[in-house]
């Protein structure tokens, strides 16, 4: 109980106390009347502060210790009250708030009034939160218009000035790509820079719904005819080398063993026809297969792009004369592309000045090992298999 409450009457604090203290005194023992050790006076009309009492548990001698006889309790009308002014607030509805920032966190909301305000100030946040959001994108949507039709205002008056000197957009396109203008910095930094531009051009060009159905076909034909280009480059590239040809080549063991599908289809191009799923799914066995396939293709292009390029085609014709094939299957063979004619095989050389080292029948094991062993005197010579006859070179040759 705090001693700064003022509506307790004092004589009841000095009987509470006294039971409290001295349970051996009866109360009707304690006639001693007690007197406050602090003086209280009326407060003056300006509504300064009373003083405070000094608490009860600290005085000194309040409670008599024995019975004091010709006293009398105090009556409770005759104690003076101290008297507490109260400072009324001119604003009702600011009586209604919260008296300190405590009320707002403490976990009791407080009186009715608290909660409504509350309530009112949270919805009142977001409907500004909402409102300043909604507000931000309305004027970021609205600078993005202007600057979108500025853009537009700008390409119809590059478009207008040169319509007024009868020009057109092919001949800035040409005036900026030719390079005795020598306008590659401007090309490069104006279209080229960005990658994804200029692929996003060259799909409106070619699409149908984007373009129209001439001007798609011309940018489709460009395309084709600007792949066979390149395609016709490496393959005079692979002629000019003279890998498959065999008009200054002995026909012989080496060139038979050397007669790798798997090594010819890595030095012209291994990915042709095989993607990163296949390269995943498929076995090495798999792989191999499709190795073999690409390369007998590609050497059968290659065929028919230049007669010269010959050496798959004969030594295949070799072969399956050699493994007992009727003339009729050699001429389907040929017809395909996979083999020459037979009447290579029956057509007679040319005359050499010198006797010739151009084998007339099959040589033999002890023939073919020999001339093994004679060119890798000459030089270093990639490992052979007489199994399968077939040539791992170190390196697949230069083109």
């Amino acid at each position: 109980m705090s001693s700064s409450s003022p509506s307790i009457p004092l004589s009841w604090v000095v009987e509470t106390q006294a039971e409290s203290s001295s349970p051996s005194i009866p109360l009707s023992q304690l006639r001693q009347p007690v007197t406050p050790d602090f003086e209280v006076n009326e407060f003056d009309s300006e509504g300064s502060d009373p003083p405070t009492p000094t608490p009860l548990g600290r005085r000194k001698n309040t409670i008599p210790s024995g019975p004091v006889e010709g006293h009398h309790p105090i009556p409770p009308s005759n104690l003076t009250q101290p008297q507490t002014t109260i400072l009324a607030i001119a604003d009702p509805e600011a009586a209604q708030s919260p008296l300190s920032n405590h009320d707002w966190s403490s976990p009791i909301k407080g009186r009715d009034v608290c909660r409504t305000t509350i309530a009112d100030h949270n919805k009142a946040a977001t409907i500004a939160a909402t409102t300043h959001a909604s507000v931000v994108k309305q004027i970021e949507e609205m600078v993005s218009e202007r600057a979108e039709a500025a853009r537009h205002a700008a390409f119809d008056q590059a478009l207008g000035c040169l319509s007024e000197n009868k020009l057109s957009v092919s001949d800035l396109l040409l005036y900026i790509s030719d390079p005795q203008y020598k306008q590659g910095m401007i090309c490069w930094e104006s279209l080229f820079i960005k990658k994804s531009v200029v692929e996003q051009v060259l799909n409106f060009w070619v699409s149908g719904s984007s373009n129209s159905a001439t001007g798609s076909k011309t940018v489709h034909d460009w395309a084709v005819k600007y792949v066979s280009g390149v395609v016709n480059k490496e393959a005079c590239k692979i002629t000019a080398s003279q890998t498959f040809q065999t008009r200054n080549t002995t026909i012989d063991a080496v060139l038979f063993l050397k007669n790798d599908l798997t090594q010819i289809g890595e030095y012209l191009s291994r990915a042709f026809a095989t993607t990163a799923q296949q390269i995943l799914q498929c076995t090495a066995t798999c792989l191999l297969k499709k190795d073999r396939v690409i390369a007998s293709a590609l050497a059968q292009l290659l065929g028919e792009f230049s007669q010269a390029n010959n050496s798959f085609k004969k030594i295949n014709l070799v072969y399956f004369y050699a493994s007992g094939a009727q003339r009729q299957a050699i001429a389907v063979l040929s017809h395909l592309g996979i083999t020459k004619a037979y009447s290579i095989l029956t057509a007679k050389g040319p005359q050499a000045s010198h006797k010739s080292t151009r084998a007339t029948h099959p040589p033999s094991l002890a023939t073919t090992l020999q001339t093994v062993a004679r060119h890798e005197a000459q030089g270093p010579l990639p490992t052979t298999t007489t199994s399968n006859l077939s040539l791992h070179p170190s390196a697949p040759p230069t083109t």
